[in-house]
């Protein structure tokens, strides 16, 4: 499976490649827990015709965003057919500054709506413009059937029962990168936080399209 030729400036096109490579270095524990999700969306797009990942944790602020704009990064490199990706966390908050500084410095443009509470931000890849802000279920943007709820954290996973239209469940934890923040290796450790995500959501993505 190879991507999707779109039009991307070279930086980014040289980030995909190397995000690529790493998808293939990835623990067997790892892998495993991903091909397992992939197994869970494949069967709800092969039976409903449709899939929606829906990645949790309890703000909506950084490891829910990263895991979501991966996947739809993945998304439209790899083109799965009924495969779409949401977030959303136990509250709203705000798509944290320092998660949309992460994707900029590795060379997405991206903007704001300019609002002081939860601001919409614009991500551009390629023709597609990817918007990021805080969510909470209920939200009318978010799906409410043929969902697989991606846990981020096991903070999120511990306090929620039950996911509204959720089929499946996976247990996706991560580190949160918040334990950074305010230190001289705050945009290194959420620098690589994001690179971890994005090299499993492109693994997740191309079991999905198989």
């Amino acid at each position: 499976m190879t991507v999707a030729k779109l039009e991307l400036p070279e930086p980014i096109s040289k980030l995909i490649g190397q995000i690529e490579e790493q998808s293939q270095t990835l623990s067997e524990n790892r892998k495993q827990l991903l091909s397992a999700a992939a197994e869970k969306a494949t069967g709800l797009q092969r039976e409903q015709g449709e899939a929606n990942l829906l990645f949790v944790c309890t703000h909506n602020s950084r490891r829910s965003h990263f895991s979501d704009f991966w996947a739809r990064v993945a998304i439209e490199c790899y083109s799965p057919k009924g495969i779409s990706s949401f977030s959303c966390g136990t509250e709203t908050t705000e798509c944290n500054p320092r998660t949309v500084a992460s994707l900029g410095r590795s060379g997405f443009e991206v903007s704001s709506d300019g609002s002081e509470q939860n601001p919409h931000y614009e991500v551009i890849f390629g023709s597609t413009k990817l918007e990021l802000f805080s969510k909470a279920f209920g939200d009318a943007s978010l799906p409410t059937s043929n969902v697989v709820a991606m846990m981020c954290c096991d903070d999120a996973d511990e306090k929620c029962p039950i996911i509204p239209g959720a089929e499946h469940r996976v247990p996706l934890h991560y580190q949160d990168p918040k334990a950074s923040d305010g230190t001289e290796v705050e945009s290194a450790t959420y620098d690589e936080r994001s690179l971890q995500i994005a090299a499993e959501m492109f693994f997740l993505v191309k079991a999905i399209c198989g």
